[in-house]
C-alpha cells in the first residue's frame, strides 16, 4: 500500500470515528461539540474519500446509516418502512445535479414538480393512529427502530388524540417536535432560577424534553410539532402527491409543514433564499429547506439508499456569522526569528454550539 493511501486510510478511519463521536453527543447526549456546517464538512469529506477509493468502506461508516441512537431507558418500535435522513446540498450547482439525478432515475421528461419545506431544526418523530385513535409514539433513533415516546408525544398540545372523521384504519405520520423561541427562553429562565444548566438551543431543549422517563415533565416544556409525511401511504388515503399528501393531513386534522410546489429550478432557489433572507422572522429555527419529487410514483422509481431517499434533499443554509471583540494580540517569536501575532476573542455562542 502507497504512504498516499496509508495516509488516505489513516484520515478515513479518524472520520469514521470522529463522525460517529459527533453523532451520539448529538442524537443521544443532545449536547453536539460542532455546529452544522462543520459537520456537514466532515460528512462530505468522508464521502468523498469512499467515492474515490470504495473499497475503503467500512461497514460501520457513518454514511450507511442514518446516525441515531435507542436509549436503553426506552423501549423500542421498529420502522417500516425505515425513518430515513436526508442528503444534503449547499448551493445551486449541486441542485442542478439532484435535478439531473431525479430526472433520468425517474425517467420523467419536461420539468419534475418538486414540493419545498421548511426543514424544522427538532427531532424527527412517528405518530401512528388506529381507527383515528394516537395509539404509538417513537423517535426516528436508528432509523431502522427508535424509541417508545408514546406517553411523551401525547402530551404535546400539536399532536392531535384523534383524528377527524375519514382517517384511515391505520396511519403512521411523520414530522418534526421542536420548541418555539419563547418557549425556550421561558425554560431556561426557570432552569437557571433553579440552578440547573440551561439548554444550548432549541433543537437540544425539544429533544432533551421529548425524550423524558416522565411525561409529565415533557407537558411542561411547551413543546410543537409539524408533519410533512406519512411511513406507508394507506390504500384508504387516495393520495398519489405531496400535495395532496399535505391537504389530507391538514384536513385530519394533523399540524403540517409550511410547503409550496413547483415545477422550476428558479423557483426552489427564490424560495431557498427568501428564506434564508427571512427566517429571522420566524419564533422557531430551522436551518434550511427539504426538497422533494412530488410525484409518489416517481418517487416509488427512484427509490432509497440505506441512508436517505433518492428523491429528497436538504438544502442546508450556511453556519450563521456574529461579530466578537478582538481582547487582545500576542506576538511568539518563531525558532528562526519570524514573530507572528495571535488574535484572542472573545468567546461567543452561535446556536449553542
Amino acid at each position: 500500500m502507497s504512504d498516499k493511501r496509508n495516509t488516505i486510510r489513516t484520515r478515513y478511519d479518524e472520520l469514521c470515528d470522529l463522525i460517529s463521536g459527533h453523532n451520539y453527543r448529538y442524537y443521544e447526549l443532545n449536547a453536539p461539540l460542532v455546529d452544522d456546517a462543520e459537520y456537514d464538512a466532515l460528512m462530505r469529506e468522508l464521502v468523498d474519500i469512499e467515492s474515490r477509493y470504495p473499497d475503503m468502506r467500512r461497514e460501520d461508516s457513518p454514511t450507511a446509516g442514518v446516525g441515531g441512537f435507542v436509549s436503553p431507558a426506552f423501549s423500542e418500535v421498529p420502522h417500516d418502512p425505515p425513518m430515513l435522513s436526508l442528503g444534503n446540498i449547499f448551493s445551486p450547482g449541486d441542485l442542478a445535479d439532484f435535478d439531473a439525478r431525479c430526472r433520468k432515475g425517474s425517467g420523467a421528461d419536461g420539468d419534475m414538480l418538486y414540493s419545498m419545506e421548511l426543514k424544522y431544526d427538532g427531532l424527527a418523530v412517528e405518530a401512528v393512529y388506529e381507527k383515528g385513535r394516537f395509539v404509538l409514539g417513537s423517535t426516528r433513533g436508528n432509523g431502522n427502530a427508535g424509541e417508545n415516546v408514546t406517553r411523551n408525544l401525547a402530551a404535546v398540545s400539536a399532536v392531535p388524540p384523534t383524528l377527524a372523521a375519514g382517517a384511515p384504519a391505520r396511519l403512521s405520520v411523520r414530522g418534526e417536535v421542536f420548541m418555539r423561541h419563547d418557549a425556550f427562553e421561558g425554560l431556561n429562565r426557570a432552569r437557571e432560577a433553579k440552578g440547573e444548566p440551561p439548554f444550548a438551543n432549541p433543537r437540544n431543549a425539544a429533544a432533551g424534553s421529548l425524550r423524558q422517563l416522565d411525561p409529565a415533565v415533557t407537558a411542561e416544556r411547551e413543546l410543537d410539532a409539524a408533519f410533512y409525511g406519512v411511513g406507508k401511504v394507506p390504500e384508504d388515503l387516495a393520495v398519489t402527491d405531496q400535495r395532496g399528501l399535505f391537504e389530507a393531513l391538514s384536513g385530519l386534522g394533523m399540524p403540517v409543514s409550511l410547503y409550496a410546489e413547483t415545477g422550476g429550478l428558479d423557483r426552489v432557489r427564490e424560495y431557498y433564499e427568501g428564506w434564508l433572507e427571512n427566517r429571522h422572522t420566524l419564533d422557531f429555527d430551522l436551518d434550511g429547506i427539504v426538497i422533494k419529487v412530488s410525484d409518489f410514483s416517481l418517487r416509488d422509481r427512484l427509490g432509497d439508499t440505506a441512508r436517505a431517499p433518492r428523491w429528497a434533499v436538504a438544502w442546508k443554509f450556511p453556519a450563521r456569522e456574529a461579530v466578537t471583540a478582538l481582547d487582545s494580540v500576542d506576538f511568539q517569536v518563531g525558532r528562526t526569528g519570524i514573530v507572528t501575532p495571535v488574535a484572542h476573542l472573545s468567546p461567543i455562542n452561535i446556536g449553542g454550539v
